[in-house]
């Protein structure tokens, strides 16, 4: 399965479209050109700086990895998955130990 994650904060970035709908829509492309089922993880209003247990979506989403639940994550680019480098490292080695693809855009 392909999650598909999708995460905005409070704070937008200027000229760049991080809807939720076009994280959405990128996913739901590349699944369809995998093959694959999906499950959007949506973290709506939420800094990418704050702890994994704040993220509701995204520590479903890791727990869903550590489950061999899912087998690639999409998401639009690394800003979405994180703020700051820890959360990128602990992402990262369990993507490694669970063998789970990464998509970025």
């Amino acid at each position: 399965m392909l999650a598909i994650y999708c995460r905005t904060s409070k704070n937008k970035e200027e000229g760049k479209d991080y809807s939720i709908e076009s994280q959405q829509n990128g996913g739901l492309k590349l699944a369809k050109e995998l093959g694959i089922s999906f499950k959007f993880y949506i973290d709506e209003g939420i800094s990418g700086t704050l702890e994994i247990e704040v993220r509701p979506s995204f520590a479903d989403m890791m727990s869903d990895i550590k489950n061999k639940k899912v087998s690639g994550i999409y998401c639009i680019d690394q800003s979405r998955i994180e703020r700051n480098t820890s959360t990128w490292r602990f992402f990262v080695g369990e993507c490694i130990l669970n063998k789970c693809k990464y998509y970025p855009n």
